[in-house]
């Protein structure tokens, strides 16, 4: 109750009424909301980039690997330890 009166007093104050405070309010959550889920929006696309550019990463490493050996083979074709 105390609490109630003392919102009141700070509304009187400020010259805002409550149903002014009300739809401030609303807008406040509106925008926090919209904000809120272009950041999940952006967090999910980065998310997905880093996961594709791992794949692509370990599909570059798996090259890499394939031509190394594939050089190691050509220099050294019959096996022997150099």
């Amino acid at each position: 109750m105390a609490r109630d009166s003392e919102a009141l007093k700070v509304l009187k104050r400020t010259g805002e009424t409550q149903k002014e405070k009300s739809a401030r309010l609303s807008l406040d959550h509106e925008m926090l909301t919209r904000e809120r889920d272009q950041f999940a929006t952006q967090f999910a696309e980065a998310c997905l980039s880093i996961t594709l550019l791992q794949r692509k990463i370990s599909v570059l490493k798996a090259e890499v690997s394939r031509r190394a050996k594939n050089l190691l083979d050509f220099e050294n074709p019959s096996g022997d330890i150099i």
